[in-house]
């Protein structure tokens, strides 16, 4: 299970689909690029392609196990999850790119994200083949803060890497041990492929 916003929970139903084909399909990419792959969340790109699995299967696997123990917060198993939702906005840009040639339009990920939103009373266009992408993007982010318990990840270079004397995290912050320090195993080469591989068919 994962802590989010509404309690302890698993995704399931629509959320857990749209989340599943977003993370596959990042797996697929990370598959090909390997460590040259960035999701544009750099808390995330910094790590190895190894550590990057690890915390891919680690948030996957409490996401939708209702029998794993709930994982500590972390930056990086937050940004993991964030992630996966960067990746669901670039296949949604691709959509889009490809609707300006391909007739009928494609619409899959926008249909797949108003599923989501309406399952989980969020606005949302009327119509998959509303062609506004900040609405959908809107959409997007709304989707990962159902999941997300805060945004402090996106901190994290202010935190930890500012030069002594200038600011540093707040004391609650300080406080709660491994958000900002904890740093991913890093696997064989061999044990990250084997996880990568059971990635793309999670």
């Amino acid at each position: 299970m994962w802590r989010t916003p509404g309690g302890d929970r698993t995704l399931e139903g629509s959320e857990a689909e749209i989340f599943l084909t977003a993370l596959r399909d990042l797996a697929r990419e990370l598959n090909c690029d390997r460590d040259e792959h960035e999701t544009g969340v750099s808390v995330f790109d910094r790590h190895s392609l190894g550590q990057k699995v690890v915390l891919l299967r680690q948030v996957a696997n409490a996401l939708t196990n209702a029998d794993e123990p709930v994982p500590i917060h972390t930056t990086a198993n937050e940004a993991a999850i964030y992630a996966v939702f960067e990746h669901l906005r670039n296949l949604l840009e691709e959509e889009f790119l490809v609707a300006e040639t391909d007739i009928p339009a494609p619409t899959e990920i926008r249909s797949l994200i108003r599923r989501a939103c309406l399952d989980a009373q969020i606005e949302c266009p009327a119509s998959p083949e509303n062609a506004c992408v900040e609405e959908w993007t809107d959409c997007v982010e709304d989707l990962a803060d159902l999941i997300l318990w805060d945004r402090d990840f996106e901190d994290e270079g202010v935190f930890v890497d500012s030069p002594p004397g200038q600011e540093s995290a707040p004391d609650d912050l300080q406080a709660s041990i491994p958000y900002f320090g904890d740093i991913p195993s890093d696997p064989s080469e061999d044990e990250a492929q084997r996880m990568l591989d059971q990635l793309r068919i999670f």
